[in-house]
């Protein structure tokens, strides 16, 4: 969005080209297509959407489940109801900490 180019090296260290999508349509008020889950981690919190589905975790605290679709604020979470999709997304989260 800014021009800018994404540096290979910074002070002699390698960078990791970071994966992902753009979300520049999204910005422009554009249809988002993706057909995999965003993951993102942030000051220890960390959390993956893949679909209606998102599993949130803040710092140490247990994995919780949110149907975006019905509860886009996030206030109750489902991870006792659908403990099946939490362990699958929490899981999908661990394995893309480990390749990034």
């Amino acid at each position: 969005m800014t021009g800018a180019d994404y540096p290979s090296e910074l002070k002699g260290h390698r960078i990791k080209h970071l994966a992902g999508v753009s979300l520049t349509p999204a910005f422009a008020g554009k249809s988002l297509e993706r057909t995999r889950p965003i993951y993102f981690e942030h000051e220890g919190n960390r959390a993956i959407r893949d679909g209606k589905w998102k599993v949130v975790m803040n710092l140490k605290g247990p994995w919780e489940l949110y149907h975006m679709e019905k509860d886009r604020t996030e206030q109750h979470d489902l991870s006792e109801k659908h403990p099946e999709v939490a362990e699958k997304l929490a899981a999908d989260w661990e394995a893309w900490a480990e390749r990034s």
